[in-house]
């Protein structure tokens, strides 16, 4: 591991040897085996390290897999909105690229109710005094009262094809909204050159969309600023991502995990392969490792266990 910056030439801010050893850091001297030299050193805070760390990570987006990332993705959608930093026709066209069938988006705004915007507000600002300060005849500053219009809860309401009534998230698709706050963070990354890293890629969505986004990282007069997208999935339809040349086939990587619970990687590009192979067919038959060792016959002991009453 080896951290340079250039100025007018090169500098070599740290190396750190396959044993750990880190030189060029007083402050950090040896690290562990699993450890990145550079991370432990931007959490030691050591000067020069930050500022490297921090202009790196702006540039990467991570998306989790799980309904808490779309639920906190679709709230950050609804806040853009409001901010005008996102426009309703940018998120309308994201929809009807998946073929949604959504003709209109807007944007609901619900007050909270007083009283609990009052009690957040005390427990962000760390603020201990009664609730009931009002009655004692105490009014709120024109600061408060803009830190209380902060708390409103905003939803996205849809509608679809020229009917008039509109459906609310919860009552949309788990694709549709799993695609809106992926598809938002895709446009992101393509716009501004960032790397985004998506965990669990084609997680409650169609295939042909989960290769479309591949594609538009991989199309030069869609992806002009370099955006690079990382991903891990369970969908063995991406396998095609690695047919063709060489360099094609580095990109795609197989996790094979060893009695002892710990991974091990390995590059496609390290198979021999024939034009024309049938790469998910060749991963289904084992060659390039990364499956499970299941052990079917186990739920017959499964469910007579269940059958006779047996614990």
């Amino acid at each position: 591991e080896t951290l340079r910056v250039v100025n007018v030439r090169w500098k070599t801010i740290f190396t750190r040897s396959s044993d750990g050893v880190v030189n060029g850091l007083s402050k950090l001297h040896l690290v562990a085996p699993r450890e990145l030299a550079f991370s432990r050193a931007a959490q030691l805070n050591i000067p020069g390290i930050k500022h490297i760390w921090k202009s790196i990570m702006r540039g990467f987006d991570i998306y989790r897999v799980g309904d808490r990332e779309v639920s906190e993705r679709l709230e950050r959608i609804a806040r853009q909105l409001h901010e005008r930093t996102l426009s309703l026709n940018e998120l309308v066209t994201l929809a009807q690229i998946a073929d949604t069938g959504i003709t209109h988006i807007e944007v609901e705004e619900q007050p909270l109710p007083p009283q609990i915007a009052k009690l957040f507000t005390q427990i962000i600002n760390g603020n201990s005094e009664d609730a009931d300060a009002e009655e004692s005849g105490q009014h709120e500053s024109s600061e408060d009262t803009e830190q209380l219009r902060e708390f409103i809860a905003r939803n996205l309401l849809f509608r679809h094809g020229t009917g008039s009534g509109k459906l609310r998230e919860s009552e949309e698709s788990t694709g549709t909204m799993a695609w809106l706050a992926l598809g938002t963070a895709v446009v992101n990354a393509l716009r501004h050159g960032h790397v985004l890293v998506v965990d669990e890629l084609g997680s409650s969505l169609h295939p042909q969309l989960s290769r479309l986004i591949i594609d538009w990282f991989e199309d030069p007069e869609i992806n002009t600023t370099g955006a690079q997208l990382i991903f891990t999935s369970h969908d063995m339809t991406l396998l095609d991502a690695g047919r063709g040349n060489r360099e094609k086939r580095e990109q795609v990587w197989f996790v094979e995990k060893g009695t002892d619970g710990a991974s091990e990687l390995f590059n496609l590009s390290d198979f021999p392969l024939q034009k024309g192979s049938n790469i998910v067919k060749q991963y289904l038959e084992g060659q390039f490792g990364g499956l499970p060792y299941t052990a079917p016959s186990l739920v017959y002991s499964l469910l007579n266990t269940h059958s006779t009453g047996e614990k």
